[in-house]
């Protein structure tokens, strides 16, 4: 019998790997969409060309948004043209607050702060606005509670997002809800019930 090393057959076994799973397209040749990836940087700067060159020194193709209000058209424009010149998508625009927040006017203030922040994305070209559902947490705005896996926290968020994406109606952008393993969405499942129940899928299908 032949000796294999160890290094080849390594490579022997993530090429058989991979073929079984590559899917057909790829497999006869045809290359795949690329991945982008993207993570913070720490560079001290305002300047739209600057933060866009630094994404791609750290090899970065996609990013967080820059900061910047919904007041300041020009900015928003400087932003798109710099990250657009350097092949270096905005990949998100946070929203982290809690959209079932106990209080009547911290959630109502909430709401209003996630509308603002998918506006943004939309006049930025981000691909998303991401935010979680929230919690009925009474202390920790994105922590544990029972309720957070009810009916009723399904039908709240589903009422939380047809608000925010009615009022902003985007055609660029998608509003997304970040999966948690004590709150819904939960699963892919889960993820599913909520689109087909939020039902703004013909807002999607303008924007391609």
């Amino acid at each position: 019998m032949t000796s294999v090393s160890r290094r080849r057959f390594l490579q022997a076994s993530a090429i058989l790997a991979g073929g079984a799973i590559l899917p057909p397209a790829f497999a006869h040749g045809t290359t795949p969409k690329a991945l982008r990836l993207g993570g913070p940087i720490f560079l001290k700067s305002d300047d739209p060309d600057e933060l866009a060159r630094e994404h791609r020194r750290l090899q970065y193709s996609a990013a967080y948004v820059p900061k910047v209000d919904l007041s300041d058209s020009a900015r928003i424009r400087a932003i798109e043209k710099a990250f657009a010149a350097q092949n270096v998508i905005i990949a998100e625009v946070g929203a982290w607050v809690n959209m079932l927040d106990a209080d009547p006017q911290k959630r109502q203030k909430n709401l209003a702060y996630v509308t603002e922040r998918l506006a943004l994305a939309e006049a930025v070209g981000a691909l998303t606005c991401v935010d979680i559902a929230g919690s009925f947490n009474p202390t920790d705005w994105a922590g544990p509670d029972a309720r957070n896996l009810s009916n009723e926290f399904f039908e709240a968020t589903v009422e939380n997002c047809r608000k925010v994406i009615d009022a902003v109606k985007p055609k660029r952008t998608r509003f997304a809800l970040e999966m948690m393993g004590w709150s819904l969405p939960d699963s892919a499942d889960s993820y599913l019930k909520f689109i087909k129940a939020i039902d703004r899928l013909l807002l999607e299908r303008t924007s391609t």
